[in-house]
């Protein structure tokens, strides 16, 4: 077995794990505020009657789509950095090649 051209593994970096957390915290969390701020009022059902249901309802929606943005963008750059890393750290590889695959003895 040879060794790994890259080196030992990395600790994992605190950035997306944070944004992991709240991410999930979002997903769970966000639908049960809907939820228990839409039951007050004249009218508990849909549509929500009362403005501070509707803000709920934006924020919640935002939040996540942003959470959502960032975790991606983050993930993209990491990989994009990661390749970047890769290319210098080996210039005798070309970019465009396949990478090697392990010989198969039968």
């Amino acid at each position: 077995m040879t060794p790994s051209k890259t080196g030992p593994a990395l600790p994992p970096r605190l950035r997306p794990m944070l944004l992991f957390i709240l991410l999930t915290m979002m997903t769970f969390g966000g639908p049960m505020a809907i939820v228990l701020v839409g039951r007050g009022g004249d009218r508990p059902g849909w549509p929500p009657d009362r403005p501070v249901e509707w803000w709920t309802f934006g924020i919640v929606t935002i939040g996540f789509i942003l959470l959502m943005a960032s975790c991606i963008l983050d993930a993209s750059q990491t990989l994009r950095q990661s390749r970047r890393n890769a290319t210098r750290s080996d210039p005798e590889s070309n970019a465009d090649s396949p990478p090697d695959r392990p010989e198969v003895q039968s």
